[in-house]
């Protein structure tokens, strides 16, 4: 998740910073579903394509397509409510000209995008090209703004992301001693399977070194008595933490279970003999578990709030992936 906090400002003088052109208006999440004002809260009105189901409100999306793109001007959410998007796409912006008031939350849990940052059109690796046309820069997405204090330089580029957040991102002039906050276009990498000597749980990824996801924890090896070992956790990508890998079961010497996809896509499967049991690894989908408790769908999506006012309350801001199968731990942010 990228953050730009509320020091973020804008410039003493000459260009000044974007935080979008605030034409979604006022919105709020509540009991209502989600509602916005465009006379300062005055009056208010239901967005009828924000869906609320229980507690949750979600924008909609399509399956790993474009970056979903949010113009508010204040956005308040109660306790107790998530605002989040659709379905898995390459991330969500949300631009504020106030303040992002969060006493719910904000969440791209289980919304990682499956896709190759390389990739300008469809490919095996990616399901849904972006409608820019452009593949991510080789040194990843970019998110300048002048900041008081700041010493950084450099340009927004959010190429691969779609055409509407690359449109909009544009209207960000160039930054001089400012803050830009790079997302590799290539994340954490996964950690490698469990060895022998077994049995072995699997082993958490990596953390990213910059603002990208983490690698997908890679999967255990159960057997007592054989040196099989689990599969490889995926790397993650700068829209998706790593998938899992699948778990090992099995009398063979050789055998290992399948790596989670480097591209936010499947979850490795487990690999089992006979009638014994191993579980599959978190991804999109998982990756297939025998005789224990399935992986969970999902791998960690990325998350850009942009306010020119303050970022408050006593909620949460979060992107986390999803667990795998058998008696794997929670997923991590």
């Amino acid at each position: 998740m990228a953050l730009l906090r509320h020091h973020t400002v804008l410039g003493q003088s000459g260009p000044k910073n974007w935080f979008g052109d605030g034409s979604d208006g006022d919105i709020r999440i509540t009991s209502a579903g989600a509602e916005q004002s465009f006379n300062s809260g005055v009056t208010w009105s239901t967005i009828p394509t924000w869906i609320l189901v229980g507690v949750v409100v979600s924008i909609p999306s399509v399956q790993d397509g474009d970056m979903v793109t949010v113009n508010a001007r204040n956005l308040i959410i109660n306790n107790g409510y998530t605002l989040t998007v659709a379905n898995r796409c390459r991330g969500l912006l949300i631009y504020g000209t106030g303040n992002l008031t969060a006493n719910g939350s904000v969440s791209m849990t289980a919304r990682g995008c499956h896709a190759n940052p390389a990739d300008a059109v469809v490919s095996a690796n990616t399901p849904v090209a972006p409608s820019d046309g452009h593949a991510t820069n080789s040194a990843g997405l970019m998110f300048a703004r002048f900041a008081d204090g700041g010493t950084q330089s450099g340009e927004s580029d959010l190429s691969g992301c779609g055409l509407g957040s690359v449109q909009s991102e544009s209207n960000q002039p160039p930054v001089i001693d400012g803050l830009v906050v790079n997302i590799p276009r290539i994340g954490g990498p996964g950690a490698s399977g469990a060895t022998p000597p077994s049995p072995e749980y699997g082993k958490d990824g990596v953390q990213s070194s910059g603002n990208a996801g983490g690698g997908g924890g890679g999967g255990s090896d159960a057997s007592s008595s054989y040196p099989d070992t689990g599969g490889r956790g995926g790397n993650a990508t700068c829209w998706s933490g790593g998938p899992g890998g699948g778990a090992s079961y099995t009398s063979s010497l050789v055998a290992q279970g399948e790596n989670g996809d480097d591209f936010g896509g499947p979850g490795g499967n487990a690999l089992v003999n006979s009638s014994w049991k191993a579980g599959g690894g978190a991804g999109n989908p998982p990756g297939t578990s025998v005789g224990v408790t399935a992986a969970f769908v999902g791998t960690g999506g990325l998350l850009i709030l942009c306010f020119g006012g303050d970022i408050k309350g006593t909620g949460k801001l979060e992107s986390k992936g999803r667990k795998g199968g058998g008696n794997a731990s929670t997923g991590y942010a």
